[in-house]
């Protein structure tokens, strides 16, 4: 139950915060300096939030080339933000550009069961997801992008060569206290939305268990699982410093018996029984936070 309720906590995309399922499918082109500066100057005001097109494609100049995470060579993706908002996800899913010829087919075997007769290329899709907020005016790169088919793998450059992005799902901080969220196809070049009204950005659990945690100083908390024995949320925006500050108040608040602390990780009890673990992206900033009683 308990690595079950953990790996939920870290499991977590924006579309989950949102309550909305993410598309199959992404696509892109870069970002033209000229068109965004013009929207901006032409209007002179701050695009209202939950339209269709609050943020636009053109203002995420985004790409993917070669790179290394964690030395290990493979595709990354990056982007700057040049829109009016706090981006809080930024997802692009790529598919195959046609029908895969059965030597292009050869390139994906690392995804796909050797035991299986035939494969379904049709489910196979490659995305690129950053989960980190990125402010206006910021940039992040160096994200993993990631072949799915049976199973995962990150991807390469002969493969990245075959596919062509079909949907970009941006959700952002409206600066209202709630997040948006918004897809856009690169195949008909139109925007949807799925949160016109938006969602609150703090969604802090409200059962009695969450008065024994401290509230983690960021711009997100998503709240997965709020129960009288056990609790889960997700906490983003939250920088190493900013990890190990929220550890420090845990201890102050009667977690002091470790079972184990690292960089990324952390587990204690309280006098009480009740089980604290804690897990930590630096890459994503996020921070999976979970409470459970015996």
């Amino acid at each position: 139950m308990k690595k079950k309720l953990f790996t939920a906590v870290l499991a977590f995309s924006a579309a989950a915060l949102i309550g909305i399922s993410l598309p199959l499918g992404i696509t892109g082109r870069g970002w033209s300096p000229t068109c965004a500066f013009a929207a901006t100057k032409k209007s002179g005001k701050k695009p209202k939030p939950g339209k269709k097109d609050s943020v636009k494609i053109d203002q995420l100049n985004w790409s993917v080339s070669e790179g290394v995470v964690d030395g290990v060579e493979m595709m990354t993706f990056e982007y700057d933000n040049k829109s009016s908002f706090d981006i809080a996800q930024f997802t692009i899913q790529f598919e195959p550009k046609g029908e895969l010829t059965d030597e292009q087919k050869l390139l994906f075997t690392d995804v796909f069961d050797e035991e299986e007769a035939a494969h379904d290329y049709s489910t196979l899709i490659m995305t690129a997801d950053s989960q980190r907020i990125v402010e206006k005016r910021k940039s992040v790169d160096s994200v993993p992008c990631i072949i799915h088919g049976d199973y995962v793998a990150n991807a390469q450059q002969n493969q990245y060569d075959l596919m062509e992005p079909s949907v970009a799902t941006i959700a952002y901080l409206g600066g209202d206290g709630k997040i948006y969220l918004e897809y856009y196809s690169f195949k008909s070049k139109t925007y949807t939305t799925s949160s016109k009204g938006g969602v609150k950005a703090y969604d802090w659990p409200t059962k009695a268990l969450a008065k024994s945690l401290p509230k983690p100083d960021c711009p997100i908390v998503y709240t997965s699982l709020d129960e009288k024995d056990c609790l889960s949320f997700v906490a983003f925006g939250i920088d190493h410093d900013g990890y190990d500050k929220y550890i420090k108040a845990c201890k102050k608040k009667g977690y002091k018996d470790i079972e184990y602390s690292y960089d990324s990780s952390f587990c204690a009890k309280d006098k009480k029984g009740r089980e604290l673990m804690i897990g930590y992206s630096d890459r994503d900033q996020r921070m999976g936070v979970s409470v459970s009683v015996d």
